[in-house]
């Protein structure tokens, strides 16, 4: 009998989680532990040449039922290709999320990539990004999503897509406005295998979109998720909520319900350096962003919406499953002895984000601020990717823990909550208190406290049994009493 490794499933070696395997999708992945010896022979003998022993098959044959590997009475010579075995010198990495160019067709009043009113130029190039995506792929990557600025201007789009997929890696996400997608780019993008997610902005209807993004794009961009949708790309729409365009939410959530999209995310703008010169006072704060997401979850749950939605950094409902997750509540899913060692967010150390200029960024978010503020925690363009995921300032910061958070910040100290918040989210503390003084990236998450110390977990539970949800986020007083 003779053994191949299924063409999507890589093998890996990950210097935090050791030796093991991820499947290939778009998409950051869930690796599999395996021990040396599993590693060895899924590498060595599953390639289709060699005739498999009966002690490998004991070791092996589990893995047919995972298809891991396919069995076959013949010989059948597989070529096992780069992506399937990598041994790296750096902790578990999954994604990429790279703004290939800062330059724009929109000038969003809200751009969070920006420190000012100034338009960005830095941009890839084609050489530049491919040289990135080698390394990334040595560094045992798995997918590529493109962000701007707006990806779609550069030049050299297309090439950079066929180069993330002609090393076996794929495209998970397509940030994008939606204005310039056509027929002809989705009919050439549908010829790629494991299809990208298109992420759309669109800011709401009645022209709140076209006035915050500056543009006279509403319709276009309409069209456009139709579009995708019928050629059967996934789309996610994101929506920049402030007080400039809370009206709309409601009214633009039933026209994306009807269109059949997908997942519908609602993102908080920010006091980002740009917004707040353009429309001070419009963001909303902190326990006002958790009351309109509770009366909107509530609202979302009777309507009997079935886009899953995420409402960014608070809650998350999948009406497949008819369940209400608490995004506040992130200790639960947790091992209490082992809170010390987790990052301070668990998301930038498996999606690693690279500005237009290479400069690292722990979040998009935050690159606004970085260059604000004169934070330079590394360049792909001057350093080597495997130097700054093990040993430079952005590794420093991705994977400071929320121990060492907890240390800094008096009000955590002798929280009762701090089990269940660790610090809240560090994006959120970053750009509501970058100017406060706080040590960076330290900041405390006031909305967080808010949510805790404000009796908003009652609140939440009742609306799910209310709507016969089910709330996700664990039994917070079995805890805390």
């Amino acid at each position: 009998m003779f053994y191949v490794l299924s063409p999507d499933v890589g093998l890996r070696y990950f210097t935090d989680i050791g030796y093991c395997y991820i499947r290939k999708h778009a998409g950051r992945t869930r690796p599999r532990g395996l021990t040396e010896e599993e590693y060895e022979l899924l590498s060595t003998v599953c390639d289709g040449r060699h005739l498999i022993t009966e002690d490998q098959e004991r070791i092996l044959h589990k893995f047919e039922f995972d298809n891991v590997i396919t069995a076959y009475d013949d010989i059948l010579p597989v070529l096992q290709y780069k992506w399937q075995n990598i041994k790296t010198n750096n902790r578990y990495v999954s994604e990429m999320e790279v703004s290939i160019t800062q330059r724009c067709n929109y000038n969003c009043m809200y751009c969070f990539t920006t420190a000012d009113a100034a338009p960005l130029t830095d941009s890839f190039t084609l050489d530049e990004f491919d040289d990135l995506v080698g390394q990334a792929l040595d560094c045992g990557f798995n997918s590529f999503a493109f962000t701007g600025g707006e990806p779609m201007v550069h030049k050299n789009f297309r090439e950079m897509i066929q180069a993330v997929y002609s090393r076996g890696m794929t495209v998970s996400e397509i940030m994008t406005n939606g204005s310039l997608i056509t027929d002809e780019f989705i009919d050439w993008l549908k010829n790629m295998y494991y299809l990208p997610r298109f992420c759309i902005s669109f800011d709401g209807i009645n022209g709140k979109h076209d006035m915050i993004r500056q543009t006279h794009s509403e319709n276009i961009v309409l069209d456009n998720i139709r579009k995708l949708l019928k050629k059967g790309f996934k789309v996610k729409v994101t929506y920049n909520l402030s007080k400039f365009n809370l009206d709309e939410l409601r009214e633009t959530t039933k026209i994306l319900e009807e269109m059949g999209v997908d997942e519908f995310r609602i993102a908080r703008t920010m006091p980002a350096p740009k917004w707040h010169s353009f429309a001070p006072g419009t963001e909303i704060d902190h326990e006002e962003w958790i009351k309109i997401g509770l009366e909107y979850c509530d609202w979302y749950m009777k309507e009997n919406i079935q886009m899953d939605l995420d409402f960014w950094n608070l809650a998350a409902i999948i009406p497949g499953d008819r369940t209400l997750g608490l995004s506040n509540i992130r200790g639960c899913h947790c091992n209490r002895d082992t809170d010390k060692d987790q990052p301070l967010c668990p998301l930038t150390v498996e999606r690693i984000c690279v500005m237009g200029n290479g400069g690292m960024t722990p979040c998009q978010q935050v690159s606004g601020i970085l260059k604000y503020e004169g934070i330079d925690l590394g360049n792909v363009k001057e350093t080597p990717l495997s130097e700054l995921l093990v040993n430079s300032e952005f590794s420093k910061v991705i994977y400071s823990t929320v121990e060492s958070r907890k240390d800094h910040l008096e009000e955590c100290k002798n929280c009762k909550y701090w089990e269940w918040c660790l610090g809240g989210c560090p994006i959120i503390c970053w750009n509501w208190r970058h100017d406060k003084g706080d040590k960076f990236p330290y900041y405390l998450d006031e909305t967080k406290c808010a949510f805790f110390k404000n009796g908003y977990y009652e609140k939440f539970k009742e609306i799910a049994d209310n709507n016969n949800y089910i709330l996700h986020g664990g039994d917070l007083y079995a805890t805390i009493g």
